[in-house]
């Protein structure tokens, strides 16, 4: 089949409607990378005031975000079921696991299949970098800038499109703090860079430490909320405009709201402050610096993959096998009882594709750079950096076809 004839299949599949949104929701991120990239590029935000709103944005504004939103639909379910039930339904415990089993078959699919295929050393920094970015996409910032672009007029959708990414994130963060780290840097390094902790901690200690690491400040937000929630008439009185919880509530529902953009001003000024650092590192000799003192393997066998290697692998995991093995597992959940099918409950099959679509997970830059390996790090972000650019193709023709699929388009 021809190029032009997949051009063609692409076009009877996507209707002009959805294509025209998801191209519309792309370009408000392109437009957002391109005004993060100013900022950088005019020193309006350097890399200590992007580290101080990541703080502000993950700690607090994200957690607020989070929580209200999962308070207002278990509410809202609470009242079309008559004021009863619990909230551990199985539409509610399917997203966190099908975020994790997910990320699991693609790193195996990846570490195992892809990169021996493309001649990457998946025994490298290099290599599991590579994997771990196939793995995991943006499972945050990313999926809920798209909601709000393609739903912005629909709130009743919108509000359980940031239900479901929510839920996602419970399962997604702890496993991606867990299993993704000890992938990609293993047991040479920790969080806290302390050698000290091995004689100090106790079984419980260790217990309690590694709970704090797994337990983001996301997944308290939405943890909390649940618990909230849970119980119809506290849920209540925290929505109830006339309660003086309301009042609480509320507030913390209006810092929410920052959350969005403001996540999405430091995932487009750190990809451009990353990428500027690389370039710049590169010039100075400094990553030639590094490779020499790097405890990985040799800086001949780093230089061995190409930026095209890597791009490859990312691009077939995330964009040609991410999708359809996502959907895969949803028709096994349904058939298995433990979720709705897609004309129950669209939008949470639509927002499980949506992200298994994304382009990788940009924390592993920060991965790397605790775990003291400078120059992959750096070279992390350049590749990231041009992964985003080049995933806006990709993901438009993907949502697009989603959501003809779903009949989510106006």
């Amino acid at each position: 089949m021809s190029s032009q004839q997949i051009a063609n299949r692409v076009i009877d599949v996507v209707s002009p409607a959805a294509m025209g949104a998801a191209s519309k929701a792309m370009a408000e991120l392109g437009m957002a990378g391109l005004i993060g990239a100013y900022c950088v590029q005019n020193d309006l935000v350097n890399a200590e005031s992007i580290r101080a709103l990541s703080k502000t944005s993950f700690s607090i504004l994200l957690p607020c975000f989070l929580g209200t939103g999962i308070i207002n639909t278990i509410v809202s379910q609470q009242r079309q079921q008559g004021g009863g039930g619990g909230i551990f339904t199985t539409d509610m415990l399917s997203p966190p696991l099908l975020a994790i089993l997910h990320a699991f078959l693609l790193f195996q699919c990846s570490y195992h299949i892809l990169l021996p295929l493309l001649g990457i050393d998946k025994d490298t920094t290099r290599g599991r970098s590579t994997a771990i970015s196939c793995s995991f996409g943006n499972s945050g910032v990313i999926p809920l800038i798209f909601s709000e672009a393609l739903f912005r007029n629909r709130p009743n959708i919108l509000a359980q499109c940031y239900s479901g990414v929510s839920l996602y994130l419970v399962g997604w963060s702890p496993f991606f703090w867990s299993f993704g780290r000890s992938m990609l840097i293993g047991n040479e390094n920790s969080f806290d860079s302390s050698k000290d902790d091995e004689a100090l901690s106790s079984p419980l200690s260790k217990v309690i430490s590694q709970t704090k690491q797994l337990a983001s400040p996301p997944v308290k937000g939405v943890l909390t909320g649940m618990a909230l929630a849970s119980i119809p008439a506290v849920g209540k009185l925290l929505v109830d405009g006339d309660s003086p919880l309301s009042i609480v509530f509320n507030s913390f529902q209006n810092l929410g709201r920052a959350a969005n953009p403001l996540g999405l001003l430091v995932l487009t000024s750190s990809l451009a402050m990353g990428f500027s650092t690389a370039r710049s590192s590169k010039n100075s000799g400094g990553v030639a610096a590094a490779a020499a003192c790097s405890p990985d393997k040799s800086a001949t066998t780093q230089k061995n993959v190409s930026p095209l290697q890597r791009w490859s692998c990312v691009s077939l995991a995330r964009f040609i096998i991410s999708p359809p093995l996502m959907l895969g597992l949803l028709h096994l959940f349904q058939r298995i009882g433990f979720i709705a099918s897609s004309d129950q409950n669209p939008v949470i099959w639509f927002i499980l594709l949506l992200e298994s679509c994304m382009p990788p997970a940009q924390n592993s830059v920060l991965m790397l750079q605790v775990a003291e390996k400078s120059e992959e790090a750096s070279r992390m972000a350049q590749f990231l950096f041009g992964m985003y650019a080049t995933s806006m193709l990709p993901v438009i023709i993907i949502v697009g076809i989603i959501l003809q699929s779903f009949h989510l388009t106006n």
